[in-house]
C-alpha cells in the first residue's frame, strides 16, 4: 500500500540528526525559549526571506496572535475563505471579529481576488488568504484591494511553505504571515508549532510579547498577552527538518510533474493549476477532481493499493460550528463543489519510483 504520509521515512532519512537534536535539548537543561528556539526563528527568517520570526505553540494560535496584534477587534469584519481547514477561522474568532466568507476560483481552490473586492465593506478590518494545498492566492490583487481600502493582510502560509508567485516568497506580502509546523506540512514538527514572520519590528516586539503573557522584560506585563511558545525541543528538530526542505520540496515537484504528465488527461488537477515559470505550487497537497463518486473512486484507488485522504470534505459555512456565521448550503457553490468532489494523491517526498508509477497506475486504472 503507497501511504499517503509516510512519517517513518523522515525519520529513516535523519534519524541521526534528528536523535543528537534531541539530546541536545536534554542536555542543556532548558527547555523553554532558550537558544534553540532563537536559533531557528533566525534560521527560518533566513528561509522565509522575511525580516523575523516569532516561533508559537501552533500554527491556529498565530492566527489569533497576529489579527490581535494588529488591532482587529469585536466591531470589526475578517474576510477569508470557506474552503480551508478549520483552524483558519478558529483562530479569527477569538479577535470577536466577524467572519466573512467568500468564494474560491474553482481551478485552484483558491479565495477569489475578484470577489474579495466585492466583498469589502466599511466594517473589513482584515483579510486573511489562504495558500491552499501549496500555492499562492493573487495576492497583487488582494494586496491593492487592501491599500485602497485601508485593510490589514494576514497571509495563512500553513501549507505554502517554499511556495513562489511571481517570484516571491509565499509570507511576502502581509504584515505577518502566519506558519503553521503541523507533523504533515512540508516542514514539519514532531508535534505542535507554529510562527508568525514579517517585516516591521514594532509589531515584532508585539508579536513576541504576546506569546509570553504580553511580557516586554520578564515580570512586566505591558499588556494582556497568552501563553503560546514553540518549545525548545520542536525548534530543534525543526532546524534539522528546515536542512533538508529545499530538497524535499524540490522532489514534490518533481512527483507533481509526473503526475500532471500521465494523469491531466485522466483527472481534472487542481494542485499547481496556476504554475508557471515565476509562479510554483509547494505541493503541500496534490489534489484532483474525482472523475465519478468520490467515495467509490478512492475505494477503488485504496483497491489498487494506493491511500487517499480528502482535503477539505466540509467548507466552513456547512460547518456546524459555523452555523452562527448566517450562511448555508448553496451560498459558495465553487467551494462546495471541490469539498464535494475533491481527493487528495500521496506526493509527500519520500515516495519511490514505484510507489509514484503505482499511484499513476492505479488512477489510470480506475477512472
Amino acid at each position: 500500500m503507497v501511504k499517503f504520509f509516510d512519517f517513518s521515512k523522515v525519520v529513516e532519512a535523519q534519524g541521526p540528526e534528528l536523535n543528537n537534536a534531541f539530546l541536545r535539548v536534554l542536555n542543556s537543561h532548558r527547555y523553554i525559549l532558550g537558544d534553540e528556539v532563537s536559533s531557528f526563528e533566525s534560521q527560518f527568517s533566513t528561509w522565509s526571506k522575511s525580516t523575523w520570526t516569532v516561533g508559537c505553540a501552533n500554527g491556529t494560535d498565530t492566527i489569533e496572535i497576529g489579527l490581535k496584534v494588529l488591532g482587529v477587534q469585536d466591531s470589526d469584519e475578517v474576510i477569508t475563505t470557506p474552503l480551508t481547514a478549520m483552524p483558519t477561522l478558529m483562530g479569527i474568532i477569538p479577535t470577536g471579529a466577524s467572519i466573512k466568507l467568500v468564494d474560491i476560483d474553482v481551478e485552484t481552490g483558491l479565495i477569489s481576488s475578484s470577489k474579495i473586492k466585492n466583498a469589502v465593506t466599511k466594517k473589513t478590518k482584515a483579510i486573511v488568504p489562504v495558500h491552499l494545498y501549496g500555492q499562492v492566492c493573487d495576492m497583487e490583487d488582494i494586496q491593492q484591494t487592501c491599500r485602497e481600502n485601508n485593510i490589514l493582510l494576514l497571509e495563512d502560509c500553513a501549507q505554502a511553505h517554499g511556495a513562489t508567485h511571481n517570484n516571491k516568497h509565499a509570507g511576502s506580502w502581509g504584515a505577518l504571515s502566519s506558519w503553521s509546523f503541523y507533523p504533515t506540512k512540508n516542514l514539519g514538527a514532531f508535534g505542535d508549532a507554529g510562527a508568525l514572520t514579517g517585516f516591521d519590528q514594532e509589531l515584532w516586539s508585539k508579536v513576541k510579547a504576546y506569546r509570553n503573557y504580553g511580557q516586554s522584560s520578564l515580570y512586566k506585563h505591558d499588556f494582556l498577552g497568552r501563553n503560546s511558545r514553540m518549545d525548545e525541543l520542536q525548534a530543534a528538530l525543526l532546524k534539522v527538518r528546515l536542512e533538508v526542505l529545499d530538497k524535499e520540496i524540490a522532489n514534490r515537484r518533481r512527483i507533481a510533474s509526473i503526475y500532471w504528465s500521465e494523469l491531466k488527461s485522466k483527472i481534472s488537477i487542481v494542485s499547481g493549476s496556476k504554475d508557471n515559470e515565476t509562479s510554483k505550487s509547494s505541493y503541500h497537497i496534490f489534489a484532483a477532481v474525482s472523475p465519478y463518486e468520490r467515495e467509490k473512486f478512492r475505494e477503488k484507488l485504496r483497491d489498487n493499493g494506493v491511500e487517499t485522504l480528502v482535503h477539505y470534505p466540509i467548507p466552513a459555512h456547512k460547518q456546524t460550528a459555523f452555523k452562527n456565521l448566517g450562511y448555508g448550503p448553496g451560498d459558495f457553490p465553487n467551494a462546495e463543489y471541490l469539498a464535494d468532489n475533491i481527493v487528495s494523491l500521496p506526493i509527500h517526498p519520500y515516495l519511490s519510483e514505484q510507489d509514484i508509477e503505482q499511484v499513476i497506475r492505479a488512477v489510470k486504472n480506475s477512472v
